[in-house]
């Protein structure tokens, strides 16, 4: 019975330390001093970086949070970092208090799992970094509606993205690569996006990027000209790249891809692709829709560059093609 009683005694204290240890710390974006005259006005208006420390499992990270609310407003948290914890999930509408919060990062810790309302009350981010995480799963509408510039999700295990998890989001640049993602299907569900890495995955064959009869691809426009999306599929077990889609994209890389023996645009509105260091790649079907081919250190046995009419950039350094 002592026994039993001194176990429950240390649990206790161990987790009484665990909750004292997390604590945060905030201090203003910028380190520029006003004046007096208006120091009130500044401090109501200063942008702060809220640091969260040694957060375990076991913490209540809302009430943590919460805690924040000694600040001048709770429009004052700009940017929110997690450092030396061990949070294992994002819980639901855990940022809905802050609505001026544009960064996070909560990278390199051990999340499994984000609630599909984490992010619904905040939509507008310049910045999200859950690298180097546990994830395996992104689930239907966990990023539902979100607007980010930056979506780090690399250097997680993530096999499974259902094809709402992004439904009307637009993100200009998200990173996936080094994970253990196989599919594309869930393109389908952005508003737009840019910029997306696929870089060390587990890719193996891409028939067609099934695409909604719209389209996706971001809608921006840089100096008047459309800004379409880029793909790069770099250090994959890609075999088979068989382009269907209708959609405009700006450039596909395929780069490194040791497997690939042969890829067919078909009718692929593609402006650039790289297929440079495959060294099994012997075939190639480009379109009339190719404007730049990049090959680096391939040797090619059957293509014909007679299709590539609006071709106006060739790059084979190292490699060779079939006699004409």
């Amino acid at each position: 019975m002592n026994c039993y009683i001194a176990i429950l005694l240390f649990l206790t204290l161990v987790f009484s330390v665990t909750a004292q240890n997390a604590k945060f710390s905030c201090e203003p974006e910028s380190t520029s001093q006003a004046p007096m005259f208006i120091s009130s006005y500044y401090q109501r208006s200063t942008k702060y970086r809220c640091t969260f420390k040694n957060v375990s499992p076991s913490d209540d990270l809302k009430r943590i949070i919460s805690a924040t609310s000694g600040l001048p407003s709770d429009e004052s948290i700009l940017t929110i970092l997690f450092v030396n914890s061990s949070l294992s999930e994002l819980p639901d509408k855990i940022f809905s208090s802050y609505q001026s919060v544009r960064k996070l990062d909560a990278s390199n810790l051990v999340l499994g799992d984000i609630s599909t309302t984490a992010f619904s009350s905040t939509k507008f981010w310049d910045s999200i970094d859950l690298s180097r995480n546990s994830l395996k799963t992104l689930k239907a509408r966990t990023f539902a509606g979100l607007n980010v510039k930056i979506l780090d999700l690399s250097q997680n295990y993530i096999e499974t993205i259902e094809e709402n998890a992004f439904v009307g989001a637009d993100v200009e640049k998200m990173l996936l690569s080094y994970n253990q993602i196989k599919s594309v299907k869930f393109l389908n569900s952005f508003n737009t996006f840019n910029i997306i890495e696929f870089n060390n995955n587990q890719f193996e064959a891409i028939d067609k990027i099934e695409v909604k009869k719209d389209g996706w691809g971001n809608k921006r426009t840089i100096f008047g000209e459309p800004d379409y999306p880029k793909l790069f599929f770099q250090n994959n077990k890609i075999k088979k790249f068989d382009c269907s889609s209708t959609v405009r994209i700006t450039s596909i890389t395929l780069d490194s891809n040791p497997n690939l023996t042969g890829f067919s645009l078909n009718q692929c509105f593609v402006d650039e692709i790289d297929v440079s260091n495959c060294p099994n790649l012997k075939t190639a079907s480009l379109n009339e829709n190719l404007k730049a081919f990049v090959a680096k250190n391939v040797e090619l046995i059957d293509i014909d560059l007679s299709a590539a009419k609006s071709l106006t950039s060739l790059t084979l350094t190292n490699s060779s093609l079939p006699p004409t």
